[in-house]
């Protein structure tokens, strides 16, 4: 077993390219900027949406959401109820489960959705920043997830930055930790911290803030420890990030071309809801009802919204936020239910051509699909029908709510995700040089899978990335499904199935 390839993985949720630049400018990742020249690099083209549950589960299992199951962080009942996604709704395996499947050893740290762990002969698995609480398996690892602490939200690297990269450096240096100790084939780790400092402080990043530059220095030495053990070392990112002038409200749009209807009764929620702390309510902030028409009258005349708020302030100490009504699912023929799907769930299906064709004549949006062109799999019936792209490139990206605001396109600074993420690979056999095409998502499992000269999926939709030096054999292939969809039911089974 000594002989066979190793592999580690080292996720950056949410870095593009132009982040990873100034961070070379500000000497944040000297390792990574010392050898990414004479590496295999690229785009990492994301998922529709581009955001963390779809695109990581793709990147972890090889094919689209329609054969895994995962659309976005909620997953919405019949009666339009919503919860937070969990590994019971992860219908395929991932990389780690298909290497541990052939009898070699993998880790897995922090990988989305593995929340309760599905507990697997030869993996080693730390939870991710979505599950309620932290666990891992096997116990053994109880030593290393000491400095091991949940994931800090974006916020908290606003409000309390000295608390927030500890935190972050706690949780690299136990990592760093664990790739050198364990005996591992395959290595994984997604990092969640660069996704998180983008949506709150990716002005300090671009200026180069010190403070956090700590964290990305930290990080480099995970790639450099990894590089000293691993044969192909993977950098690659879910989704890229931007800087945004506009943010396009769905419902809004649907609610003035008369698809969607508004009530002032809580119906919608966002995965933010689910998680603690990111779901507790702002100290300071108090939110009141405004009839409609005067919160459209406020945004048409600023300076009304701008007096109202300074006297509130005076008067209670407090600010001021409108409540904004929620979108009606039961009295709506077309509404988005959840601000991170970017999908539009239509209950008569035969106006979808309808509103397909008022969608394409709204400016900010670049393309509409219907859900059949975007996925395929057994799992496509999870998928709201009509999935929306914004305008990246000409600075519109979409709200993450499913409330109605009194404007369809609001003007402001954002920063959210892109669709360009990035791959950086190095190792024996692997060129150096400029991939012009973008890599797919689905693209990684049968990379890693092929190097390590182990069977591809019978039913994978990736390809091997070209120029690498591959084993010159046939390829073979393996129902990984069959075997993991056996041990998952068996564990389901169980009445424990996480520490």
């Amino acid at each position: 077993m000594d002989d066979l390839k190793k592999v580690a993985v080292i996720g950056l949720d949410g870095m593009a390219w132009h982040i990873l630049d100034r961070l070379f400018e500000n000497d944040a990742m000297p390792y990574l900027k010392s050898i990414v020249e004479n590496s295999l690099r690229g785009v990492l083209k994301s998922t529709i949406p581009p955001w963390t549950p779809p695109a990581w589960t793709s990147i972890a299992t090889g094919v689209n959401p329609g054969k895994h199951g995962i659309f976005d962080f909620l997953s919405v009942s019949n009666n339009y109820e919503l919860r937070l996604v969990s590994s019971y709704d992860v219908c395929y395996p991932r990389i780690h489960e298909m290497v541990a499947l052939r009898g070699l050893r993998a880790v897995c740290i922090n990988q989305p959705l593995t929340y309760p762990i599905i507990k697997m002969e030869n993996t080693f698995v730390i939870s991710d920043w979505i599950s309620p609480k932290l666990c891992y398996y096997p116990k053994s690892l109880s030593k290393y997830v000491k400095s091991y602490k949940p994931s800090t939200p974006a916020e908290a690297f606003i409000k309390y930055p000295k608390l927030a990269v500890n935190e972050s450096l706690g949780r690299i240096n136990a990592v760093n930790q664990l790739i050198k100790e364990l005996n591992w084939n395959l290595f994984w780790v997604i990092y969640t911290e660069p996704d998180h400092i983008f949506h709150g402080c990716y002005d300090k990043i671009m200026q180069g803030d010190n403070h956090l530059l700590k964290i990305f220095e930290e990080i480099d030495k995970t790639i450099e420890i990894a590089s000293k053990q691993a044969d192909m070392v993977l950098i690659i990112s879910d989704h890229g990030f931007g800087e945004y002038k506009y943010v396009i409200n769905v419902n809004s749009i649907l609610y003035n071309l008369g698809f969607a209807a508004k009530t002032w009764r809580k119906i919608t929620k966002s995965h933010e809801d689910f998680l603690t702390p990111h779901g507790a309510s702002r100290e300071g902030v108090e939110r009141i009802r405004l009839p409609f028409r005067l919160q459209k009258l406020l945004f048409k005349y600023p300076f009304l919204k701008s007096v109202m708020k300074k006297f509130y302030r005076k008067l209670t100490g407090k600010e001021l936020r409108a409540e904004k009504p929620d979108v009606d699912p039961f009295h709506s023929k077309a509404f988005l239910l959840s601000g991170t799907s970017c999908g539009i769930y239509v209950k008569d299906q035969t106006i979808i051509d309808c509103l397909v064709n008022k969608l394409k004549k709204v400016e900010c949006i670049k393309r509409i699909y219907r859900r059949e062109e975007v996925f395929r799999g057994p799992y496509l019936n999870r998928a709201a029908q009509v999935l929306i792209e914004p305008d990246y490139d000409k600075g519109y990206t979409i709200a993450a709510t499913a409330k109605i605001a009194p404007k369809s396109i609001l003007v402001e600074t954002h920063y959210s995700h892109h669709p360009n993420g990035i791959i950086i690979s190095f190792g024996k056999k692997i060129p150096a040089l400029w991939l012009k095409e973008p890599v797919q998502t689905i693209d990684i499992v049968p990379t890693i899978l092929r190097y390590m000269d182990l069977p591809l999926p019978i039913d994978t939709d990736g390809t091997p990335i070209r120029y690498i030096d591959y084993p010159q054999k046939q390829v073979e292939y393996c129902d990984y499904l069959k075997h993991w969809k056996l041990i998952r039911q068996i564990q389901l089974k169980k009445p424990k199935l996480a520490i």
